[in-house]
């Protein structure tokens, strides 16, 4: 983190937005892995507002994806969801299908925590068939969208025992 504040600070002097953005999201990035969640969000927030100043969509689509991330791991799922949503607006806006697939996943994995399976499955399907319209199903990227969908079904098909159970 040092090393990133010691950008921050070559960045103010030079009045960089662009490389001030950058640095406050690393920071919080770093914050984030260290379990500091306050001071991550403090970053997270700065650097979104600096995004927003330069009208940096693809930063700051990935800055509310940060957010959204604080919110989960902090079971605040209303919150995530809502963060993640605005990411996803920008990468349909921008037309980044890769984003787009990566918010979807999200999504559909808040949904799995609220116990919207079938929300959930339905957000990281389409997830895994953008990236198959990239070409990319078959690589590590999918991987996780593919086990996620495996662990949906797997719930949704207990859930349906339960109930005949019943």
């Amino acid at each position: 983190m040092k090393r990133f504040e010691e950008a921050l600070k070559i960045d103010e002097q030079l009045e960089n937005l662009s490389g001030k953005a950058v640095r406050h999201n690393n920071i919080g990035m770093v914050h984030e892995a260290k379990g500091n969640y306050d001071k991550a969000l403090e970053q997270y927030e700065r650097a979104l507002k600096l995004n927003e100043q330069l009208d940096d969509l693809w930063r700051k689509a990935t800055v509310l994806n940060n957010i959204g991330m604080i919110h989960k791991i902090q079971r605040d799922y209303s919150e995530a969801f809502k963060w993640y949503e605005k990411a996803l607006e920008i990468d349909e806006q921008l037309g980044d299908m890769s984003g787009r697939a990566m918010r979807l996943n999200n999504i559909g994995m808040v949904c799995k925590a609220m116990g919207r399976y079938t929300d959930a499955l339905k957000y990281c399907e389409e997830a895994l068939n953008i990236l198959r319209e990239l070409g990319l199903n078959e690589t590590r990227r999918a991987a996780p969208y593919k086990k996620n969908i495996e662990n949906l079904k797997d719930l949704l098909f207990t859930q349906d025992i339960k109930k005949k159970l019943k």
